[in-house]
C-alpha cells in the first residue's frame, strides 16, 4: 500500500500540477488582484455548464463582485494539505515549493474568507436597490467603489489586506444603514 502511495498516487498527482506548481506559476496567481467585477463578456463567457445552471445564471449580473482566486491555486492548496499529512509519515517528499506554498495556507485562507465578506456585502447592496434607487444613492455608491477600487486595482493575494477589507466592510455597512434608512 505504501509503494502504491508514492510510487504512483502521488507521481501522478505530481505530474498533474506540475504545470501549476512552479515557484513563477504560484507567485504569478497570487500576484492577482483579490476583487473583480463582473463584465457582460465574462457573463457570456462561462462555461456551458454554469449557463445551463439556473441558480448560478441567475446570480451573476453585470457590475457584481467577485473574488479573483486562481481556481487551480486553491485546488493545490487543499491537495497539499492532505499529501503534507502523508508525508509526514514519511511516504512522500513534497517540492519546496508546495511545502512553501502549504505554510502560506493559513494567511491566505483567511484572505479569501475576507474578501468573500466583502463580496457578499457589496453584492447585497447592488442587488437590495434597483436602477432608480441606485441614481438616488449615486454618491454613496460611488465612495463605496472608491473604497472597492483598490482591491481590483492595487492589491493582490500576496499583501497584507487587513486595513483594506476593515475599510470596505465598514463602507458596505455604512451605505448599506443609509439605504435600509431610505
Amino acid at each position: 500500500m505504501d509503494n502504491y502511495i508514492s510510487l504512483t498516487l502521488f507521481k501522478d498527482w505530481s505530474a498533474k500540477i506540475e504545470a501549476h506548481s512552479g515557484e513563477k506559476q504560484i507567485e504569478e496567481a497570487l500576484s492577482r488582484y483579490v476583487l473583480v467585477k463582473t463584465t457582460k463578456d465574462s457573463i457570456d463567457n462561462q462555461s456551458p455548464f454554469l449557463l445551463k445552471n439556473n441558480l448560478f445564471a441567475r446570480s451573476r449580473k453585470e457590475g457584481l463582485l467577485e473574488s479573483n482566486f486562481d481556481t487551480h491555486l486553491r485546488k493545490i492548496l487543499i491537495e497539499v494539505m492532505y499529501w503534507n499529512k502523508v508525508a509526514q509519515h514519511g511516504f512522500v517528499s513534497l517540492h519546496i515549493n508546495l511545502v512553501k506554498l502549504h505554510n502560506r495556507r493559513e494567511p491566505l485562507r483567511v484572505l479569501m474568507e475576507n474578501v468573500m465578506l466583502i463580496v457578499r456585502d457589496y453584492n447585497h447592496i447592488m442587488n437590495l436597490i434597483n436602477e432608480k434607487e441606485k441614481g438616488l444613492f449615486s454618491e454613496h455608491l460611488e465612495s463605496l467603489n472608491k473604497d472597492i477600487r483598490t482591491g481590483i486595482n492595487k492589491l493582490t493575494w500576496s499583501n497584507n489586506a487587513d486595513a483594506f477589507v476593515h475599510l470596505c466592510r465598514g463602507s458596505c455597512r455604512d451605505t448599506l444603514r443609509k439605504i435600509k434608512a431610505f
